[in-house]
């Protein structure tokens, strides 16, 4: 997207911290005393051995250092006058044999103004004449632990689960104290939500903790999300969601990352998803075509098997395929399966892997013990093979008993698969399911209406590649090339040469204005008015969405290859104004802005799908 208008942060949730399961010996005990005003910081343990973190001195009967100041890149533990944290472990000794220092006992010490947040269970907390001390037992390694301090107004709620109360809490700085009442009402929803689907939450309790950096990292019962992320409705609506379900997926039970990751495409799929599922068949439409979209951008022989993915921070498309592809693979499992058997499925492996580490492989056993079926051809295609299905559609046509013929193939290794197909037709659509396990198949469907078009796998239900015109360009490609061949819409409007000024003050990217047209895209710029004429005079029709909102932006592919990005106003001088946050949109192929704010958004359909084809008698 173009600089002026690129967002300036984002949420990850790539990183997660793993919890133990219950202790198994007498806990390591350790005191850490933090004057959170300068970060200076003093440890001491009886653990043998010596911290790994380069900023601790060994003083003898204790450790003592600075904690590091916060930087770019984010290291894992930071310092400012806004909030502290530990986490890694690196700052407790470590044994000199690498085996897993746990479970612990430790006691923080800071100013009194001062709350902190962990890990663990609470068992003290308490204030003496200027300062806070707080203790709680944590049963993981130290690798796993997290200490968050800083000035921040707690509020705490409780919240009875399914099999023992909850509490929940919120750590927030003053300024975003206000947005306690929101997370702690969301964070019970999402916990209801998901033990009934999976079983019981696993911790004591879940926090909410503000950040001094723009960061949304998961922990055993706690997230830490930047202050300046928590006031977006999409942190409070679906990724506290995800941050509460990895309480289940990857912290009670472990990945075992030697076999692959596939903790964040299941996270993805039951909350990310599941939430777009609650509001409706279009908007998970558009996830699954989003995750398509992503895999796209994959050259092929990058891709990797999911079995191979640990994190997206760690390979390279690694958010495509680790959480998109692997999502997918849930969804087509869900309906492989059926969604009760699914469920059971999920259950069993909660009820089997508590506690431990798991993999692909644990999940498949427990799918097969509540599906009593061979699952082993589904999770060897889509788990250990770098490529994905391409299918194609030929030989449609009506036979002589009025049934619809057609020929799917797909290239490639073979893939065993469920294929939609819908038949649209002069009443509607008729969907049907085609078991395609062959290079080549062909079927013979039953028509009860005349048939208008054939469409294969319309709704992006399938992991595989995207067919040619497929799927509608989106804003993204529009500023990922080298510039725009820019002309105005009314080119001799009296006030063009201003129009064309402030054009090039609103986007901070290369525009062409020779008839030439070097660039592989064209820019029309002007009045709602002026695009919307020039638009209809082109088409012969007006773009549906060219009147949303104060101004708008598009792109289209035309008939010739050719790309036009569409930017409209009603008042011109206020473009610039009203589109500053168009970076957040380049996942659409339009968007309109109403108050400086993103007031309709979407991708436009594609007609012109290798997989639709018109039936003609």
């Amino acid at each position: 997207m173009p600089r002026s208008l690129r967002p300036s942060l984002s949420f990850s949730t790539a990183l997660f911290i793993a919890f133990a399961g219950a202790p198994s010996a007498e806990p390591n005990t350790a005191q850490i005393t933090l004057d959170t005003a300068t970060g200076a910081i003093v440890i001491t343990s009886e653990q043998t051995g010596a911290p790994t973190a380069d900023w601790l001195t060994d003083e003898g009967a204790h450790f003592s250092g600075q904690l590091p100041a916060l930087q770019s890149p984010t290291r894992i533990n930071g310092w400012s006058e806004e909030a502290s944290y530990l986490t890694g472990g690196g700052w407790l000794p470590q044994p000199a044999d690498g085996t897993e220092n746990g479970p612990h006992d430790i006691t923080i010490t800071v100013p009194a103004t001062d709350q902190v947040a962990v890990t663990g269970t609470i068992l003290e907390d308490r204030i003496e004449e200027d300062q806070r001390h707080l203790r709680f037992t944590f049963s993981g390694p130290a690798t796993s632990l997290g200490i968050f301090a800083g000035r921040y107004q707690l509020q705490e709620r409780p919240h009875q689960g399914q099999n023992a109360p909850i509490s929940l809490r919120t750590y927030f700085h003053a300024e975003e104290a206000g947005l306690s009442d929101i997370y702690l009402r969301a964070s019970g929803h999402y916990i209801d939500r998901f033990e009934a689907q999976i079983g019981p939450y696993p911790y004591a309790a879940f926090s909410v903790v503000s950040a001094p950096i723009p960061v949304g990292l998961g922990f055993a019962g706690l997230t830490y999300v930047g202050r300046s992320i928590l006031p977006h409705d999409y942190m409070s609506e679906r990724s506290l969601a995800h941050e509460i379900l990895h309480s289940w997926w990857g912290n009670a039970v472990r990945v075992d990352y030697d076999a692959g990751n596939w903790s964040e495409g299941l996270t993805t799929f039951m909350a990310d998803y599941g939430l777009a599922e609650d509001k409706g068949a279009d908007v998970a439409r558009q996830m699954r075509m989003d995750w398509l979209r992503q895999l796209a951008l994959i050259a092929p022989e990058d891709m990797k098997p999911l079995t191979a993915f640990r994190s997206a921070s760690h390979q390279s498309g690694g958010q495509g395929e680790g959480y998109g592809k692997a999502a997918l693979v849930f969804h087509m499992l869900r309906s492989e399966l059926g969604t009760e058997m699914f469920y059971t499925g999920l259950r069993q492996f909660y009820q089997d892997n508590i506690h431990k580490e798991a993999s692909w492989a644990e999940l498949q056993t427990a799918f097969e013990t509540a599906s009593a079926r061979d699952l082993s051809p589904f999770f060897a295609q889509w788990l250990t093979r770098a490529s994905l299905p391409r299918l194609h559609l030929r030989d449609v046509h009506i036979s002589e008993d009025a049934s619809l013929n057609l020929t799917l193939s797909q290239e490639g290794p073979v893939y065993d698969m469920l294929v939609p197909v819908v038949v649209e037709t002069t009443k509607g659509r008729d969907t049907h399911t085609l078991r395609l396990s062959e290079n080549t198949q062909s079927y013979a469907l039953p028509l009860t209406d005349t048939p208008l078009h054939v469409h294969v796998d319309p709704d992006f239900e399938l992991a595989r590649w995207p067919a040619q015109d497929e799927l509608s360009p989106t804003l993204d490609n529009a500023f990922a090339g080298s510039g725009f061949n820019a002309a105005l819409a009314a080119p001799d409007a009296e006030d063009a040469a201003q129009t064309r000024a402030i054009l090039e003050d609103t986007l901070t990217v290369t525009l062409d204005w020779s008839p030439e047209r070097p660039h592989d895209i064209d820019l029309i710029f002007g009045t709602t008015a002026q695009v919307d004429a020039f638009y209809t005079a082109k088409k012969g029709h007006a773009f549906p969405h060219a009147q949303d909102g104060a101004a708008r932006v598009w792109l289209e592919k035309e008939n010739n290859g050719q790309m036009t990005l569409y930017i409209s106003a009603d008042d011109l001088e206020d473009a610039a104004a009203q589109m500053r946050f168009l970076g957040y949109y380049g996942s659409k192929s339009y968007v309109s802005f109403e108050n400086g704010s993103g007031h309709t958004h979407g991708v436009m359909p594609s007609q012109n799908s290798a997989l639709r084809q018109q039936i003609t008698p």
